[in-house]
């Protein structure tokens, strides 16, 4: 990133191609995108989020007219897949939502979190580590200064779902993969929220200071895939550099079940199927659909029972990401709900993803749905 150019301005040619592009489209991207078919309205759809982006950034809208509008979006890029010219569309907001929030009309939510990086670093608003020291309690882990190889959950992960990490330590155990490190910085945050709150001039700064804890490391072994998915394709964006190379645990597992030849287990009733739902930034941002299915299959000795319409990188959103649980409430909810309504028509006795945060979320929608991410799914052997 040329010295001195900010984000929005790095970013300009790219934005203007991407607006002209979409302008002059019949929006055949609209049957892509969960979030406009939850609302039912085409105020939301892709080409019309980013038509209005263009009018913003032309002064032909103003800022606070748009307001919340920009946020209606999961960051799931699924309309980006669907697009014939592979239009960058969450990119596009996060532009958009960042002249929202130079504005000062962000949503009260939006600008809560933003205020909580300057607290403690993460969206949270307060330090993850008691969370992180608890993990590393119950699994007998110590943290260490050192490692080549080092695991990150994920501030997501630590909050919303920290039996996810224990699961997979204990999985990382079992198949015999011992040189996973967790360091103190694998408490700390990626900065993503701050990209989904359109505060890309902090997320670059948070961007580069996170990528400075890791300096030395080989391989950083990341459970949150949009943490993952950030790491490799937003930080360069943003001109940020992270030297390690990024892998997700599921296939960290994988090509640790593969050079171990780990034992299958047979847990569990035989006649149990457990059904398991693509996420976006893992299938779509990572494209890793095989290893959890494999995993699954060779762990638990049973085929995996996929959900309607859920085939390899066209995935359904579950609502998680991009903020939307705070900036449109009803929308995500409608989203987990449209996936835990295709679990129940599958017959399976569970529904395993491959995502903390998504997991977390189908699970604050019905608490009594049997939904559980693959590392606390794997770990339970």
């Amino acid at each position: 990133m040329a010295k001195g150019r900010t984000v929005l301005q790095v970013l300009d040619e790219a934005e203007d191609r991407a607006i002209a592009t979409c302008t002059t489209c019949p929006t055949l991207c609209r049957w892509s995108c969960p979030v406009a078919e939850a609302e039912a309205r085409e105020t939301t759809s892709p080409q019309r989020l980013v038509v209005l982006a263009g009018f913003m950034k032309r002064g032909r809208v103003s800022v606070e007219a748009a307001r919340a509008l920009p946020y209606h979006c999961s960051q799931c890029g699924a309309c980006t897949e669907a697009c014939l010219h592979d239009n960058d569309v969450p990119m596009v907001l996060a532009a958009a939502r960042s002249r929202v929030m130079a504005a000062g009309a962000a949503p009260h939510a939006v600008r809560e979190v933003v205020g909580h990086f300057g607290v403690s670093g993460n969206p949270q608003g307060t330090s993850l580590e008691p969370a992180l020291d608890a993990v590393l309690a119950e699994t007998g882990h110590k943290k260490v200064r050192g490692g080549e190889h080092v695991y990150f959950p994920g501030c997501s992960t630590l909050e919303l779902m920290p039996e996810a990490a224990v699961g997979f330590l204990r999985a990382s155990s079992l198949s015999g993969l011992s040189d996973l490190a967790v360091r103190p910085s694998s408490a700390s945050c990626c900065g993503l929220p701050l990209f989904w709150a359109g505060e890309l001039e902090g997320f670059r700064g948070h961007a580069a200071r996170f990528a400075a804890q890791f300096t030395g490391v080989k391989r950083l072994v990341v459970h949150d895939a949009a943490c993952a998915h950030a790491l490799i394709h937003l930080y360069p964006q943003v001109g940020v550099r992270f030297e390690p190379e990024v892998v997700h645990v599921t296939r960290y597992l994988m090509d640790g079940l593969r050079a171990h030849d780990a034992e299958a287990s047979t847990k569990g009733p035989p006649e149990e199927r457990i059904a398991y739902a693509d996420t976006c930034s893992l299938a779509r941002g990572l494209d890793i659909t095989d290893a959890p299915r494999r995993l699954i299959a060779k762990r638990f000795r049973k085929r995996v029972v996929e959900l309607d319409e859920d085939t390899g990188r066209a995935v359904d959103c579950c609502g998680a990401s991009g903020l939307l649980p705070l900036t449109a409430p009803e929308t995500a909810q409608a989203m987990a709900e449209a996936r835990l309504d295709a679990f129940r028509r599958s017959g399976a006795a569970q529904l395993a993803v491959a995502s903390p945060r998504c997991a977390a979320h189908l699970k604050s929608v019905d608490p009594t749905a049997p939904v559980v991410d693959m590392g606390t799914l794997l770990g339970r052997l």
